[in-house]
């Protein structure tokens, strides 16, 4: 599992006017609680990047900033471009994680695209996920119901 960021660009607020503004590279220890974190910086992105290409299983969930605006989506495409060109397994999951992923036209390099992000994670953490719970009570309660109740007589 890749750690915490090295270090993070933060700004006042996540705009493009913040990089003409008082857009800041920060250690990750020393980041401020009052700042957004727009995106990741470049030493993470290499971090990150050294990490994907030795993987061998990839599991993301989310992009690394506010890729929405490009001057914001460095971390992003660096990242999803490098899980994408990995000799490894990946997934990735979530609504952001799969508009990211097609926005930048990387879906064919990933092996499995999920927009249920928070079900991914869950599901990997081995939580039960509510449908699943309810199909089984369903089964309970209504035990002959369903395949049984279809059969031809």
């Amino acid at each position: 599992m890749v750690g915490a960021a090295l270090e993070a660009l933060v700004g006042e607020t996540p705009s493009a006017e913040a990089v003409a503004a008082a857009l800041t590279t920060v250690p990750a220890s020393e980041l401020p609680a009052t700042l957004p974190i727009v995106d990741i910086g470049l030493d993470t992105i290499a971090h990150y990047a050294d990490e994907v290409g030795r993987a061998k299983t990839i599991i993301m969930n989310g992009p690394a900033g506010v890729f929405e605006i490009e001057e914001f989506s460095v971390g992003t495409r660096e990242l999803f471009t490098a899980v994408a060109e990995a000799d490894a397994f990946t997934v990735v999951g979530g609504g952001h994680t799969v508009a990211a992923v097609e926005r930048l036209g990387l879906a064919n390099g990933i092996d499995h695209v999920s927009t249920g992000g928070g079900a991914l994670i869950s599901f990997l953490a081995g939580k039960e996920l509510p449908l699943v719970t309810a199909l089984r009570r369903s089964r309970e309660k209504f035990p002959r119901a369903g395949r049984d109740s279809r059969r031809v007589k």
